[in-house]
């Protein structure tokens, strides 16, 4: 009976959490500028580098400059 007191508190004070698990940066929650109209027109023609560029200028104000590249 002891044992099973013991197993009640432990479970009783451990919650379950979805959430523990999930991490997220500035850069994941920023939102991004750009029309979806451009995006997909600079994929399409394989326009890369350019989307990439967009895509610092707009992460610039994230604490993410030109000559920081750790987004990608």
């Amino acid at each position: 009976m002891e044992i099973l007191q013991v197993l009640k508190y432990i479970f009783r004070n451990d919650r379950l959490s979805f959430t523990d698990d999930l991490l997220c940066c500035e850069e994941e929650l920023s939102v991004v500028d750009i029309p979806r109209e451009k995006v997909e027109e600079l994929l399409s023609t394989g326009k890369i580098d350019e989307l990439k560029e967009l895509l610092d200028s707009s992460w610039e104000g994230w604490g993410q400059g030109e000559d920081n590249t750790s987004h990608g």
